[in-house]
């Protein structure tokens, strides 16, 4: 949305975000495939966010400077946006894949409405739309951590089958957690009469 108000050729820079788009499809499909879901997703959050916060601050002669944080932020926030389609539609289950699908799509296109409002907060402070902005990704880069990963793993077509996958996977992580402590020793009394 901002790629336009950006130092430089403003026609470069918009031809310039629709090729990190290009890089990010690529990028995000690779690197879900390598190393799963949710680790991926949060850091191309998290460098989008800290991109995103850092780009509307080098003045002066460092246009370039801005416009490659700019580039970067875009290429970490495509890339996130494009593994988290393929990561909500393995993490719902079968019965309720649709409605949850279409809830997170929902809630994505709530944040475009507000953007091009965000674009008026440059009045009170330039950086200001910038600095929300790379707040919110990067926050949304750590909460994605806590979502059970879904890569090589059967979707459940069920409810119970989700609950107990996730149940599983929360028991198997607290006792890695848990302090080693011996098991009890029972005895058995038999009766030889």
């Amino acid at each position: 949305m901002f790629s336009t108000s950006l130092a430089g050729n403003r026609y470069v820079n918009f031809f310039l975000s629709g090729f990190a788009e290009v890089i990010a499809i690529f990028l995000s499909s690779f690197t879900i495939n390598r190393w799963g879901r949710p680790r991926p997703i949060a850091v191309f959050c998290l460098i989008s966010g800290v991109f995103c916060f850092l780009s509307p601050f080098p003045k002066n002669g460092f246009q370039y400077l801005s416009i490659a944080f700019a580039l970067i932020a875009k290429v970490g926030a495509a890339a996130a946006f494009w593994s988290g389609f393929v990561y909500v539609a393995e993490l719902y289950p079968t019965v309720v894949g649709n409605s949850g699908f279409s809830l997170c799509i929902l809630a994505s296109r709530i944040s475009t409405i507000i953007m091009p409002f965000m674009r008026l907060l440059s009045d009170v402070w330039q950086p200001l739309p910038y600095v929300i902005m790379g707040s919110m990704t990067a926050s949304s880069g750590t909460l994605v951590l806590l979502v059970p990963e879904t890569k090589n793993r059967p979707v459940p077509a069920t409810i119970e089958e989700f609950e107990m996958l996730h149940n599983k996977r929360r028991r198997r992580r607290e006792r890695a957690t848990m302090p080693w402590y011996p098991a009890r020793q029972t005895t058995r009394s038999v009766n030889l009469a």
